[in-house]
């Protein structure tokens, strides 16, 4: 198989330390990277290196990229103990807090080191060296935007070291680093092939993933950069409450309206322009036709339709491979038997009951997306079988067939029992794999319509063509349109929680918190969530801790961001 030949051959060192590390090149004794050769299976060598990263230790491989990535906002939740580090934003207590400064620049790296030896191939068609090309700064461009939102300012390697770029380089400005990403977006949207292209293969990135993250790229700047006072309301608020003594818990989030702060770096930018080419990208990818919705939400998380429709973007991965498989689902789900829906282990980090109540009972994102009903115990054949929502006591007594509940189920607002599984995690080949092949939606196309809304909003209000993409997503999840004749505050503030909705556990809440300048004060006002998890903030949370063996290596790094 092509990519355990890649990773055999690897361009760069797989055990990386810092970005100096792995800006150096090391040559393995059997091959090395100017032996790889001129041929369309040299470039597939080349464009596989990069993606492999994906499957490394630096990503995904042990389930620490995700943890960093989605563990830190007011919604994920777990057991106290496992969410002690990232969750409560420790993040240097975490044993894989640097893989998100390791990971991206490990990208990077390799994705210059073949863009050098793709360039330089001559018997490729022009259509593929250009489509190859287009996906290594693609994938650069990904790196660098995954940077520039975890550590605001961070150094720009354009070429390898061995071409004589400087290993020891200071962090740029985050205008520069925007600068970059756009160049590179730019370049990769011209020269990958379209989705609908006979010459594209799937599960790689098309030319409309680069538009659509343009897209988001404007859409950060934009948000980011909008006016300080710019106000936004959360569902949200604290758990618990006292009454007489007693704690006891708020079932539902209270609506709360917050002021925003302009996000440190993006003052530079001019946010009702990014809005417009926000906006303008986004409808672009609209209207390609290369992609489509999927009918019914449920259809999304089919294996059979991976990488097809409005899969834009998404991790590859190996089922049952404890080299190329990941943890996601294992993090998220457990193992699980779908047929008893026992769960052996696993499953450790959900959602929140807060986010629970966000949806309408009807809706699909929580009818069919969330567990309902499962038994911790494997090894018998009939266990106790718990449920969930705690709201759902007289559904259980009445035994309602949607869920299908049964008298005898139980709930235990402990033992991981209080939290939200999404069903989307079982999009696996084999759900009671430790490793296993969860497509991680890095992109997809429901948020071309929700990028359009946020931004023809903010540009021009409420519009009814800002309303007619935002209910795509609604309609097709079978909730309610959205509330008419919102003013533009109320818009933006419902925008943000269907992208809440709708994107959950794909990478994307905390990023928009942060945006939007708002992420301490919601997250200060929930304090301690319903499993005792610490939410509370400083400023320094802000922004992730560069890590030690990088400022150590790298004296044109002069000292860590504010707090660590």
């Amino acid at each position: 198989m092509k990519i355990r030949l890649l990773i055999a051959l690897l361009i760069a060192s797989v055990t990386i330390t810092s970005c100096n590390d792995f800006l150096t090149e090391k040559e393995y004794d059997f091959i090395g990277p100017g032996l790889v050769g001129d041929s369309e299976d040299s470039k597939e060598y080349w464009l596989n290196g990069v993606y492999s990263t994906f499957n490394s230790g630096e990503y995904f491989l042990y389930g620490a990229f995700e943890q960093m990535w989605e563990l830190d906002s007011d919604d994920v939740t777990g057991p106290a103990w496992a969410m002690s580090g990232i969750g409560a934003g420790v993040f240097t207590e975490f044993w894989g807090y640097n893989v998100t400064w390791t990971g991206p620049y490990n990208i990077i790296h390799r994705a210059n080191q073949a863009l050098l030896r793709v360039a330089e191939m001559g018997s490729l068609s022009e259509e593929s060296k250009n489509d190859a090309l287009g996906q290594l700064y693609f994938l650069r461009a990904f790196a660098y935007f995954q940077l520039v939102r975890a550590y605001g300012p961070c150094p720009i390697h354009e070429t390898s070291v061995s071409e004589g770029d400087e290993p020891h380089k200071p962090r740029a400005a985050v205008s520069e680093v925007y600068a970059q990403i756009i160049k590179d977006l730019k370049m990769a949207e011209t020269l990958m092939f379209s989705m609908k292209s006979q010459e594209h293969k799937p599960g790689r990135p098309a030319s409309g993933a680069a538009s659509l993250l343009l897209a988001k790229v404007y859409l950060t700047m934009a948000s980011g950069a909008a006016p300080a006072g710019t106000e936004v309301t959360v569902l949200g608020g604290p758990a618990f409450k006292d009454e007489n003594g007693t704690r006891v818990k708020i079932a539902k989030p209270a609506p709360i309206t917050y002021a925003k702060s302009v996000v440190a770096g993006y003052e530079v930018f001019d946010s009702q322009e990014y809005f417009k080419l926000a906006k303008e990208k986004a409808y672009e990818v609209i209207q390609s036709g290369d992609y489509e919705l999927f009918k019914t939400w449920g259809e999304i998380w089919k294996i059979e339709n991976r990488n097809t429709k409005e899969h834009m973007f998404s991790l590859q991965s190996l089922s049952s491979d404890s080299s190329l498989g990941n943890s996601l689902a294992y993090n998220f789900i457990g193992l699980m038997d779908l047929t008893t829906m026992h769960r052996k282990e696993g499953g450790w980090f959900g959602l929140r009951s807060h986010w629970y109540e966000l949806f309408e009972e009807q809706d699909a994102r929580i009818l069919e997306g969330v567990v309902h009903r499962w038994t911790g115990d494997p090894e018998l054949e009939t266990g106790q079988y718990r449920y969930y929502p705690e709201k759902h006591k007289d559904k259980v007594e009445a035994e309602d067939p949607t869920y299908g509940y049964k008298k005898e189920d139980v709930y235990f607002d402990f033992d991981q029992n209080a939290i939200a599984r999404l069903t989307k995690f079982f999009c696996t080949s084999d759900p009671t794999q430790r490793y296993g092949d969860f497509p991680y939606p890095w992109l997809r196309y429901a948020e071309a319509f929700l990028i359009f809304a946020e931004a023809e909003n903010e540009l021009n209000g409420p519009t009814s063509d800002a309303y007619a993409e935002l209910n795509k997503i609604r309609r097709r999840s079978n909730a309610s349109d959205a509330p008419a004749n919102m003013n533009k505050m109320e818009f933006r503030s419902f925008v943000l929680e269907e992208r809440r909705r709708e994107l959950a556990l794909e990478g994307n809440r905390r990023w928009d918190l942060v945006r939007w300048g708002i992420y301490l004060p919601v997250m200060n006002d929930i304090d301690i969530d319903e499993n005792n998890v610490i939410k509370r903030r400083e400023s320094r949370s802000l922004l992730f801790p560069i890590p030690v063996g990088e400022i150590d290596s790298n004296d044109a790094i002069l000292e860590n961001n504010p707090g660590w």
